[in-house]
């Protein structure tokens, strides 16, 4: 299917996106909403460079892969992280939850959710304070962002919104 342009798997049982889901090249909207059962993307993801729209709203991700960076036509992108999202950050010494420097090249972004969910168990408050910090940081740089929906844990992180 080399000439799909839209793909909808949202509310399915995906576990996994196999690393073919690269061969999409023209694909331009990607719902993958509610899967709950998918936790971590591909790093082949950031091959889909035509990507406009990316909703992962409800699908509870631990991590986002560096290839990220690669969506350079992302105009919307909406993520989701589970509870189990800082203690797998901290297993695999990674940077962040969300690689430092991707949002910041996301350039063409108008619209971006990242939603948590506080109240999970393992939910570490203080390991996404100092994500949001990063977060905040990269967006400052972002022009044609419009909307923002990001989970703020405290008033200081309010206080960094310029």
């Amino acid at each position: 299917m080399p000439l799909l342009h839209s793909l909808d798997l949202s509310n399915t049982s995906t576990k996994s996106l196999p690393p073919s889901i690269s061969m999409l090249v023209l694909l331009h909207t990607f719902r993958l909403k509610g899967c709950e059962l998918l936790m971590e993307l591909p790093p082949q993801i950031g091959e889909l460079g035509m990507l406009e729209e990316f909703d992962l709203e409800g699908t509870e991700l631990m991590y986002l892969p560096k290839g990220i960076v690669q969506l350079i036509s992302l105009k919307c992108f909406r993520v989701s992280f589970c509870g189990c999202a800082n203690h797998y950050e901290e297993s695999k010494q990674m940077d962040s939850i969300i690689p430092t420097k991707v949002l910041s090249k996301l350039s063409e972004l108008n619209e971006l959710s990242i939603d948590v969910n506080p109240d999970a168990d393992q939910w570490d408050v203080d390991v996404w304070d100092a994500n949001v910090k990063e977060i905040l940081n990269e967006l400052s740089s972002l022009q044609k962002l419009k909307i923002l929906r990001l989970y703020l844990p405290s008033v200081e992180s309010l206080q960094q919104l310029r």
